[in-house]
């Protein structure tokens, strides 16, 4: 009787890990390039629930992701990872929890109404069609500094409807940053010689 329950838990143990398999713990993938191909030299997973590599333009992902040798890439439950394709080094792996999913060919989108480089959010879509005002990833300056007025695009020497300014030095200025949207000395205010409005 006693074997029979040895063999029971024995069996039990083992089906527990064939149906929920055994608790991988990576860390994050090294920060992807806003565009192009990505190498990892490390076993790891990416951050958010959607993310990847994207490179080309329109509907068309050409980026590739590298996943070294040795190296396990783990994609996580209900998480989407867009890629151009990919390559598998010798030893390589490719672990897929539950819901994950990698999507090839697929470009990666973010919305980007001023198409001023900066995105509105830092979410991110993995389709073949942009979504509305979507502009593809590859071509943003970066994916986490966030657009704070996604209307209106101002970069240094550039001032639609004279709308962004900045006090520097005691001028009003053109604002250089396109991810810091602001009109200052309104209202007949004028720049001091500290740099602030009077």
């Amino acid at each position: 009787m006693k074997i029979v329950n040895i063999i029971s838990v024995i069996f039990l143990i083992l089906l527990t890990f064939h149906l929920f398999g055994t608790s991988v713990n990576a860390v994050d993938c090294p920060v992807n390039p806003v565009g192009g191909d990505l190498v990892l030299n490390s076993s790891c997973s990416f951050n958010g629930f959607i993310n990847g590599v994207d490179s080309g333009v329109d509907s068309t992902n050409s980026a590739v992701l590298t996943i070294g040798t040795g190296v396990e890439l783990i994609i996580l439950p209900n998480q989407v990872i867009g890629v151009g394709s990919f390559k598998r080094e010798p030893g390589s792996s490719i672990i897929v929890r539950r819901g994950g999913v990698l999507k090839t060919k697929t470009p990666i989108w973010m919305i980007d109404e001023d198409s001023d480089g900066y995105p509105s959010t830092t979410t991110q879509y993995i389709q073949s069609t942009p979504p509305l005002n979507g502009k593809r990833r590859n071509v943003m300056k970066s994916m986490v500094n966030i657009d704070s007025n996604d209307t209106y695009f101002c970069p240094d020497g550039y001032n639609p409807n004279i709308i962004c300014k900045q006090c520097l030095n005691g001028d009003l200025v053109n604002q250089p940053s396109g991810t810091d949207f602001f009109l200052q000395c309104t209202g007949g205010r004028l720049c001091n010689g500290s740099g602030k409005c009077r």
